[in-house]
This record gives structure tokens, C-alpha cells and sequence, in this order.
């Protein structure tokens, strides 16, 4: 997990050096499920997002925090054990 905002909201920051080979790619969504599963929101950006279309990227992010996902407890799912 690269930043943690509020109680739920995870950003994951990927660049293609490190998330583009398929075992970073398959390990990064066994994460982003699991984490899902776990009552936690994640939203993934690029590299490209965040250095080269930040404008852009900002305006979307701050709509997810107008929704308040950042402000949800987590919540597992009935029957969801810690891994």
C-alpha cells in the first residue's frame, strides 16, 4: 500500500518498472481484491497520472474524497477471515 487517506481509501502508485512484469502485475491485483474484500476502496494511478497529468488526475481524486470513501471504517465481508 503506498498512502493510506482516512480510514479507507487506498492509492496505489505504479510505474511501469516495477508493476509491469506479470508477477508484480498479478501480485498487485491479488492485493487490490483482497484489500477490496477487506471493506477498503483502492484506486490505482500510473506513473504518468501522477507526474504527467496531475491536473487532471487531482480533480478525479477530489471527487472520490467529496464522496467520502476516504471516511469509511472498513468492514470485512460476512465470513472474511485475516489472511
Amino acid at each position: 500500500m503506498d498512502l493510506l487517506v482516512g480510514r479507507s481509501l487506498v492509492v496505489e502508485c505504479d510505474s511501469r518498472q516495477f508493476h509491469d512484469d506479470p508477477t508484480g502485475y498479478d501480485e498487485d491485483r491479488r492485493r487490490d481484491l483482497y484489500l477490496v474484500a477487506m471493506g477498503y476502496q483502492v484506486v490505482r494511478l500510473t506513473w504518468e497520472q501522477v507526474f504527467l497529468d496531475w491536473d487532471e488526475t487531482e480533480k478525479m481524486l477530489l471527487a472520490v474524497l467529496q464522496r467520502g470513501f476516504h471516511l469509511r471504517s472498513p468492514r470485512p465481508g460476512k465470513g472474511m477471515l485475516a489472511a
